[in-house]
């Protein structure tokens, strides 16, 4: 219990924000690996060049401006006027937009840092062209050579130039050739790995992803969770017991965006005299449904194996009332046989927990989201689909397993039919699985199976 005046407590500032990035150094927390790794590369002798990956709302931008800060770079043992990082925001380019107003960008962000007043008239007169060309940049940067620079381009969303029809492989070169040639580095930042970026078969083999080093943004720590709270907690009067610092971690997971808000939330909380309970009550409330979009988007961009994956360790979860449990790989595999290569990729976008070869759903708000996604009501399906499907489950199980199996499909919604019938397909596991099915605590008798059903065989 809160035993200050509300009064007085409610004059806080909530130090909690996640609607946008930390631009504050003072505010940033963790990451101390990941600073390391990028400034590794651009104090070695070569420049090197990054990209950082993490999940839509992993703290990438935020990241991004917390090592262009001049704080941070002299820090990092480089002098902030000899060796520029220039943020770009890669959101603003349109569908319609093009290298060469790509390149007007860069050189105005550029120009706007640069002391030397002739090197900064050099990069407007490009800059105003019409279209500017690689040679014209191989020269603009021997001038910058001369200068002593070297600059380091903060290349945020950068799918949106991959994804750009507009910016074909010769770009990419170009700006290849400009950062292997001269004291150019190039710091992506991306949701998923550049060699997974854009849509061109081509592009995915080219050697522009040579030159790159890959950093991830993983889940916080709980000693990067701890700084995080003495940070933003001082000064406020206001601190958390330990029960309510666990029951976040259970509901939020360790990524920081759901983490900032389900602290915020319980921030909230403290604002007015609750008990624990109530307060507790109101952060779950608040919570789910600022992490709904979230979680939808975590999914969205999830293949079919992870999606797959959290499936496994939802159905996992419901026989223990929700509760996230550990499990081996080996043991996820006996399920799912295709599981090992998505667990770890799971792990590193923050939606489960990595122990050793252990793992677990991330929070209890991502199993509940889970759990309602795959048991929302289930729609007719196309009788073609239903054909395709079936045809699958006659050709890969005996005779005596397809009944069961197709009848527990139907009330599973049509969206995720394909992938539990895949799944069950699998002759080494599908026994396994399909007892796991039928077995779990979801609701899907709610979506029009029902067990006697299941159980008798009958279709």
């Amino acid at each position: 219990m809160n035993n200050r005046p509300a009064s007085t407590i409610q004059q806080l500032s909530n130090p909690f924000t996640y609607g946008k990035p930390v631009s504050d150094t003072k505010r940033f927390v963790g990451r101390k690996e990941e600073v390391q790794q990028i400034f590794s590369l651009l104090r070695a002798s070569d420049f090197g060049s990054g990209s950082i990956v993490g999940e839509r709302r992993s703290g990438k931008t935020s990241f991004l401006n917390y090592i262009s800060h001049p704080d941070t770079v002299r820090q990092h043992g480089l002098d902030p006027d000899a060796c520029l990082l220039v943020y770009l925001d890669l959101d603003m380019l349109v569908p319609t937009s093009t290298p060469s107003r790509f390149y007007e960008y860069m050189l105005r962000r550029i120009a706007a840092r640069v002391q030397d007043q002739k090197l900064r008239e050099q990069m407007r007169e490009v800059g105003q062209q019409e279209k500017i060309v690689n040679y014209d940049l191989d020269e603009l940067f021997d001038s910058v050579d001369a200068q002593g620079l070297r600059i380091a381009l903060l290349l945020d969303e950068f799918q949106n130039v991959a994804n750009n029809g507009n910016f074909g492989l010769d770009f990419l070169y170009g700006l290849r050739s400009l950062a292997t040639h001269h004291g150019l580095a190039l710091i992506t930042s991306n949701r998923v790995s550049l060699e997974e970026t854009g849509p061109s078969e081509t592009m995915h083999s080219s050697p522009w992803f040579n030159i790159f080093s890959t950093t991830i943004l993983l889940p916080f720590s709980r000693s990067d969770v701890e700084d995080m709270l003495q940070k933003y907690l001082q000064g406020t009067g206001v601190s958390f017991t330990d029960t309510e610092v666990r029951y976040v971690l259970s509901l939020a997971g360790m990524m920081p965006f759901p983490l900032q808000a389900a602290f915020g939330f319980l921030f909230e909380a403290h604002q007015v005299e609750r008990d624990e309970d109530h307060m507790l009550a109101f952060v779950k409330e608040r919570f789910e449904q600022v992490a709904s979009p979230y979680f939808e988007s975590c999914w969205h961009n999830s293949s079919e194996r992870e999606k797959a994956a959290l499936a496994l360790l939802t159905l996992l979860a419901s026989q223990h009332n929700g509760q996230p449990s550990y499990w081996k790989s080996a043991q996820l595999e006996s399920w799912y046989m295709n599981a090992g290569g998505a667990l770890n990729r799971l792990a590193d976008r923050g939606l489960l927990i990595r122990s050793h070869d252990r793992y677990a759903l991330a929070s209890t708000s991502l199993y509940r989201w889970i759990a309602e996604e795959l048991t929302s009501p289930a729609r007719e399906a196309d009788r073609e689909e239903e054909r395709r499907y079936e045809s699958q489950i006659k050709a890969s199980l005996p005779q005596q397993d397809v009944a069961r199996i197709v009848q527990w499909l139907r009330g599973v919604d049509t969206k995720y039919r394909s992938l539990f019938a895949r799944w069950a397909c699998d002759p080494r596991t599908s026994e396994k699985a399909f007892d796991l099915f039928t077995s779990s605590k979801l609701p899907f008798e709610a979506s029009g199976m029902r067990r006697g059903d299941v159980e008798s065989g009958s279709t």
